[in-house]
């Protein structure tokens, strides 16, 4: 078979299938755009669900990002909070300072003349400068001595038989402070009860002195 017999018998076999493909195609008209619509609906799923991943990703480094953010915003308030506690402190110190230097003073005096009324006096000038001190800062003292007893503000040490009112504070053995409406140490006292009732003798049963006692005629 020489060449051109060859390139007719091709040309006839591709007729053939042409046709064979042609008439495939118009017994069912439908498939291939049945596959056409399934490939477009599985390409759109693809993309659709590309797009919740990339969205997931994007929340995910906004949520890291904002744990850094706030991590670092829990270290400086921490760090402003201990450096505002340390300057509170300092300033208390500060004020502290001259009352140790009076009391300091007062001791090397007595240690160099031994003369007690100076320490008395050294030591009654720091006493008064210490509560100078806690006036400034607010800090008082309570008077608690015939008030009545307040469990929020006292602590009964000894509880005692008084005529007066029960729990009324008699004494106290240490005294309480107060700022403003804040107890910093509460008063340790001691507290009254009532003295109980005197039990009644029982009445004696009189004896008439006229009368004979039985067996004298």
């Amino acid at each position: 078979m020489n060449d051109q017999e060859m390139k007719a018998t091709n040309d006839n076999e591709q007729s053939q299938q042409a046709k064979i493909d042609v008439e495939e195609n118009h017994s069912e008209p439908g498939l291939h755009e049945s596959v056409a619509s399934e490939v477009d609906s599985s390409n759109e799923l693809k993309r659709q669900l590309q797009e919740k991943e990339d969205q997931i990703h994007e929340y995910i480094g906004r949520l890291q990002r904002l744990q850094a953010d706030f991590d670092n915003y829990r270290k400086r308030l921490a760090r402003e909070q201990e450096g505002f506690s340390k300057l509170i402190e300092n300033r208390i110190y500060s004020k502290v300072l001259p009352i140790f230097d009076s009391f300091d003073r007062a001791l090397r005096a007595y240690g160099h003349n031994h003369d007690k009324d100076a320490l008395a006096e050294g030591v009654n000038y720091v006493y008064a400068q210490f509560g100078e001190l806690l006036k400034t800062e607010g800090i008082m003292p309570m008077e608690v001595v015939g008030k009545p007893f307040d469990p929020l503000r006292h602590e009964g040490l000894l509880i005692v038989e008084a005529d007066g009112p029960p729990n009324v504070v008699l004494e106290e053995f240490e005294r309480g402070y107060q700022r403003g409406d804040q107890i910093l140490r509460p008063s340790r006292v001691k507290v009254s009860k009532r003295r109980p009732a005197p039990v009644a003798e029982p009445l004696k049963p009189e004896t008439n002195v006229n009368e004979p006692e039985r067996g004298e005629l």
